[in-house]
């Protein structure tokens, strides 16, 4: 009897840990009023991006982006040219760059960080600039979240 409650006891504690990691792993992230389609100019633009920690204790988030070679245009904007690289830096609320792209977010809360694109000089215009942003808790094997954000790179010149 006594290893019977044992080893119940064992399995009972195993899965009660993966779990409780299973459920330290999730989080969602996406742009703030679905606002992924943007212009950039010659100062970039600003993505607001909304990331939630839906676990119960705080967490760390790796930030990555991906730039995509797929098109993530949009009916407006058309173009047959490939997409264009850019740059991407991500930001805390007050505009900081966030070291390292890692951020702690306490549990069950969604915090506001930005996610600035610029087209590096010699940059074709009219063209997308397209770039997974993905987060993943530092803790777990896969990545948490993802959204994509779709750049339309302006011609500097037709605006003047």
């Amino acid at each position: 009897m006594k290893i019977n409650t044992q080893i119940i006891f064992t399995i009972l504690f195993a899965l009660t840990a993966i779990i409780v990691q299973a459920q330290d792993c999730q989080s969602s992230l996406s742009v703030e009023k679905n606002r992924s389609f943007k212009s950039v100019s010659n100062y970039g633009t600003v993505y607001n991006l909304l990331l939630r920690n839906d676990s119960n204790q705080k967490s760390t988030f790796q930030i990555t982006a991906k730039q995509l070679t797929t098109t993530c245009g949009n009916k407006k904007q058309v173009s047959l040219k490939p997409n264009a690289k850019v740059d991407i830096t991500f930001l805390d609320n007050r505009l900081i760059s966030i070291k390292d792209n890692r951020i702690t977010v306490p549990g069950n809360t969604t915090i506001n960080l930005k996610a600035k694109i610029k087209a590096p000089k010699g940059t074709p215009v009219n063209t997308w600039g397209c770039v997974e942003v993905q987060v993943a808790n530092v803790n777990c094997k896969s990545i948490s979240s993802s959204t994509i954000l779709s750049a339309w790179i302006l011609d500097p010149s037709a605006s003047e």
